[in-house]
C-alpha cells in the first residue's frame, strides 16, 4: 500500500506507469486516482491535478493490464477531465456543474457520491470534535452534492453505494446502510433503486458476473429481514431485523452473536474527528431526527 494516506505522489509519465505497474503487480484490483489539486478549493479558475494526457495515460496503462480506474473528484474540471480520459467511474462528484449533467450521462460514467461521510459531519461533527470551519465546509458541500445528484439521478445517470468508510466519524462497519437511507431522504430515490445501488449497479461497475442480482447462475448471498426496507429503508440498518444471512447459499452461523470485526492489515483510521463517531450512539442521541439536513 502506498506510504501516505493520500496515494504516492508521481510527477512524470513514467512514474505514472510505473506506479500502475507496482500496484497491479501488488495485486490490487483498483487503480484510484486523486484528481483535485488543493487550488481549487480557492480558486474557481484552477484545474485537476493531472492534464488529460497524464490521466489518459494512466487510465490505459492500467486498463490494459486488466485494472480498472476511479478518481476522487469534487470539482466540476476534475469531473469532465475523468470523463474525457474514460475513467470506470467517479468519486464524490460534489461540485459537478448542471450543464454538464447531460455530457456525463452520455457518456455512461456512474458517479459514487459518498453522502455518509458529510452528512455525518453536518450532522454530528461538532458533538465528534471535528473543527467548526471544515463542518461549515461540509455543510456547503452537502448542499452542493444534494442538488446535482438530485438532478444527476433524475436524468439517469447510474449512481453506486459507498460510504466511504475508514475515517473516524464513519468506522468500518458501521455506516454502510446509512447511504442508501440518505440516497432516499436526500436524492428523492426509491428504495429499491437504493438497494440497487448498493447490489445491482456495485456489481455491474466492478466487473463482477455473479453477484449483485437475484438471478440464476449467481452467488446466492442473501440477507433475509424481518420487515420490508421498501417501506422503511432504515430496517437494512437495524441488526436485529436480520434473520439470516446466507453467503454462497450457505447460511452463516450467527448463533455466537456478534463477533468484533478483525482489522485488517491494509487499514487506516482517518482522523478528522477527537473521537470516534459510532453508529448507535449517535442514533441514539436526543433530536436526531429533528436535526437531519433536508435539501
Amino acid at each position: 500500500m502506498p506510504v501516505s494516506a493520500e496515494g504516492v505522489l508521481c510527477s512524470t509519465r513514467d512514474q505514472m506507469v510505473t506506479e500502475v505497474r507496482r500496484q497491479v503487480k501488488n495485486r490490487v484490483d483498483l487503480v484510484k486516482v486523486s484528481g483535485d489539486s488543493q487550488a481549487q478549493e480557492k480558486l474557481d479558475d484552477a484545474g485537476p491535478c493531472f492534464s488529460d494526457e497524464e490521466l489518459a495515460l494512466i487510465v490505459t496503462t492500467a486498463r490494459r493490464l486488466g485494472r480498472k480506474t476511479t478518481i476522487h473528484s469534487r470539482y466540476a474540471e476534475t469531473v469532465l477531465a475523468a470523463v474525457r480520459a474514460k475513467v470506470d467511474w467517479l468519486i464524490h462528484a460534489s461540485y459537478m456543474r448542471r450543464q454538464d449533467i447531460g455530457y456525463v450521462r452520455d457518456q455512461n460514467v456512474p458517479i459514487c457520491p459518498t453522502i455518509t461521510f458529510t452528512a455525518n459531519i453536518v450532522e454530528w461533527g461538532l458533538e465528534a470534535g471535528v473543527d467548526p470551519r471544515y463542518v461549515e465546509t461540509k455543510k456547503r458541500e452537502l448542499d452542493a452534492l444534494v442538488d446535482i445528484h438530485r438532478r444527476a439521478h433524475e436524468a439517469g445517470i447510474i449512481l453506486l453505494a459507498g460510504s466511504e468508510s475508514g475515517f473516524s466519524v464513519t468506522p468500518y462497519g458501521e455506516w454502510h446502510t446509512r447511504e442508501l437511507e440518505l440516497m432516499v431522504d436526500y436524492l428523492g430515490m426509491s428504495p429499491m433503486a437504493a438497494i440497487l445501488a448498493a447490489t445491482r449497479n456495485n456489481a455491474t461497475t466492478f466487473g463482477w458476473k455473479d453477484v449483485g442480482r437475484l438471478e440464476p447462475g449467481c452467488a446466492a448471498d442473501l440477507l433475509i429481514i424481518d420487515g420490508d426496507p421498501l417501506i422503511d429503508i432504515g430496517i437494512l440498518g437495524q441488526a436485529e431485523k436480520i434473520s439470516a444471512v446466507f453467503k454462497d447459499g450457505v447460511e452463516i452461523d450467527r448463533s455466537n452473536g456478534n463477533t468484533a470485526r478483525a482489522r485488517m492489515s491494509h487499514e487506516r483510521g482517518f482522523v478528522v474527528s477527537s473521537t470516534a463517531l459510532h453508529r448507535t450512539e449517535a442514533m441514539r442521541r436526543p433530536g436526531h431526527e429533528e436535526r437531519i439536513h433536508k435539501a
